[in-house]
């Protein structure tokens, strides 16, 4: 069986473009079809599958398998996305375009074979799309120089792990590393702010002639409208936002409910007066910096690529797996 290249100058295109021929497979229905191909990626592309090519060769038991891949570090299901996109585009569908995770896939197999061109074109599909799961897209800043990721899916992480969606048990295939960082930075932080409330509201200088129940009322008011947001199990605030609120309150020149305008005024102005940075800023400051450090430490970089050789057969025997 052949594999005819023809040479792009010689159909008045380009100089380093092929055209490339694959033939059905024996016994299969499919017409022949012809696919533009730059020459270097055909190169990195057979160097890349040649052993394992190679292997299936000597090994007639592998011929049927019908994922020869399993053990690659890029598998069938991403090599089969990338041929998609390099061969045959006009085929790829919108439902591909708008998901996150066929770029993935289409990234993962780009990168070993130092296909520039797509991989430029994954990622800047992937900084565009709007719904990438947090793992999706840690795995994105660790992994594949996207480190813009990283702080939105660091924090969505922690409000996973701060909920119990997030669990050693069950933790959505993340590196026990980057679990483990999570993990603490959570219990950090609940403690924080589990003392924050419980100490309850800062003092206010008492100013009316009912000081006691004005206070209790307060206990109350500081509860419900700022302790139970800051210790909300699925949307916490910042502690940061209670001095935003109480300023909004205090322009609104009103009593709170059972206290009179002088005390209302007065423990307004101490929350607003809280010290700014809070804690809880700082420990998720100094979660996601050592988040970064574990990502810098296991970054995947391709800056020494060999020199390829073409091997137009060994391309081909693999593509027959493909029924390409």
């Amino acid at each position: 069986m052949s594999l005819p290249m023809t040479p792009t100058s010689d159909l008045g295109f380009p100089d380093g473009n092929f055209w490339v021929k694959f033939s059905p497979r024996p016994g299969k229905p499919g017409k022949t079809t012809t696919y533009g191909l730059y020459g270097e990626w055909l190169a990195r592309i057979s160097q890349y599958f040649e052993p394992f090519v190679r292997g299936a060769q000597q090994n007639p038991a592998t011929q049927n398998n019908p994922h020869p891949l399993t053990d690659a570090e890029v598998g069938q299901i991403e090599w089969e996305a990338f041929c998609l996109l390099a061969f045959n585009q006009h085929r790829v569908t919108t439902t591909n375009t708008h998901s996150p995770e066929w770029w993935y896939l289409i990234l993962r197999a780009a990168v070993p074979l130092c296909a520039d061109g797509i991989i430029a074109q994954a990622k800047e599909n992937l900084n565009r799309l709007p719904s990438l799961s947090p793992i999706l897209a840690l795995d994105l800043a660790a992994n594949y120089d996207l480190a813009s990721f990283l702080p939105g899916a660091f924090k969505e992480l922690l409000g996973w792990c701060m909920r119990g969606k997030l669990t050693q048990g069950f933790n959505g295939g993340l590196p026990p590393a980057a679990y483990y960082t999570l993990a603490q930075t959570s219990i950090k932080l609940a403690v924080y702010r589990q003392c924050m409330v419980a100490g309850g509201p800062p003092p206010f200088e008492e100013k009316c002639m009912k000081s006691e129940p004005c206070k209790e009322a307060w206990a109350h008011e500081w509860w419900q409208r700022f302790g139970s947001k800051v210790l909300h199990p699925d949307e916490p605030w910042r502690l940061a936002r209670i001095s935003d609120v109480a300023k909004e309150l205090l322009e609104e020149d009103e009593s709170m409910p059972n206290m009179c305008w002088e005390c209302t005024q007065g423990a307004l102005t101490a929350l607003v007066s809280l010290p700014t940075p809070y804690k809880d800023d700082v420990i998720i400051q100094e979660g996601l910096d050592e988040m970064t450090q574990h990502i810098r430490g296991h970054q995947l970089v391709n800056d020494d690529p060999a020199d390829y050789m073409i091997t137009i057969s060994k391309l081909y025997s693999y593509a027959e797996y493909l029924g390409l």
